[in-house]
């Protein structure tokens, strides 16, 4: 399924200016995902950075996964032209792929500022409550 988002600052792609993008996270390959990788351990490298940072935390990673989830929706936008997004634009494309971590659009992790706490009768949020009144004490000996 294909989203879209609105760029800020139109970006140049084969001499017209685009500020929509369509996107579908859905569609990133595994060879994709691996070389969204690679392209952010490079750039990093390049730069004289050692990334040690797993890939859903690591935002470069997630450019380059959003990067290919637009690519992939639209054929005529290559990398180059990824390259050429500013400002807050870029968190846009970050966002699109830090989806690939999670089972929510972008939009929706961007406006929840903080998470909820699901009670302890709710088993369907995949956490499980553990009560600490009986737990040893570090002070304890």
């Amino acid at each position: 399924m294909a989203d879209k988002i609105l760029l800020s600052k139109p970006i140049m792609v084969n001499g017209s200016d685009v500020k929509e993008l369509s996107y579908d996270i859905d569609s990133i390959t595994p060879e994709q995902a691996m070389e969204a990788e690679k392209r952010a351990a490079m750039n990093g490298a390049s730069k004289g950075l050692v990334n040690f940072v797993p890939g859903n935390f690591n935002q470069g990673y997630q450019f380059y996964l959003g990067c290919f989830a637009i690519i992939n929706v639209n054929p005529s936008i290559d990398i180059m032209d990824m390259a050429r997004v500013k400002g807050r634009d870029y968190n846009k494309i970050v966002a699109v792929g830090a989806s690939f971590f999670v089972d929510t659009s972008p939009e929706e992790s961007m406006t929840e500022a903080t998470p909820s706490v699901e009670s302890p009768s709710d088993s369907s949020s995949g956490l499980t409550v553990v009560s600490m009144e009986n737990a040893p004490s570090l002070l304890d000996d």
